[in-house]
């Protein structure tokens, strides 16, 4: 971000012009606000045109969602191993289904020079790609979701299926 891109994270769609309520619930004192958020008058994207865009970016951080608490859990499946001699090969199946998902030898902001991108960043990057547009998402948006969603998938039935053996 500092060189001019963007972070490698996702914060969650931004809702479409509309009004919304907000209740805040703390410590049995419930206050309630009703707003407006309205689009800026210099977009020309319909309503139709934001809501597939919405649509997309839920699709996407549900992708997200799933992937990291899936990789999460391969993560402390393999550090609960971590001492058991016998669990060595169940080890490396872990590392080795996490290894196409997540990039963690990146150190710095430039890290991804050194290393190549992952599937989590690619997803990350796609969500940046269609946040940054006030605009119906392209057709080549949706095929690159498509394509990183079942990449996605297909990760996580890999450490399903390792899970499986561990029992």
């Amino acid at each position: 971000a500092a060189a001019g891109g963007y972070d490698n994270d996702v914060t969650g769609p931004v809702v479409t012009p509309g009004t919304y309520r907000v209740i805040l619930d703390y410590g049995g004192r419930k206050t309630e606000q009703q707003f407006e958020i309205a689009v800026d008058p210099r977009v020309k994207a319909s309503a139709a045109d934001l809501d597939a865009r919405l649509a997309l970016m839920m699709q996407i951080h549900q992708t997200l969602d799933r992937l990291n608490r899936t990789v999460n859990q391969a993560i402390e499946a393999r550090d609960r191993l971590a001492g058991n001699p016998g669990a060595a090969s169940t080890i490396a199946a872990l590392n080795a289904a996490i290894a196409p998902l997540v990039q963690f030898g990146i150190q710095s902001d430039e890290g991804n020079v050194l290393y190549p991108i992952r599937l989590r960043s690619q997803l990350a990057d796609l969500a940046a790609d269609v946040d940054l547009a006030y605009a119906r998402p392209t057709v080549g948006q949706y095929a690159v979701f498509k394509q990183l969603d079942a990449e996605a998938n297909q990760g996580e039935q890999a450490i399903t299926s390792i899970f499986a053996s561990i029992k």
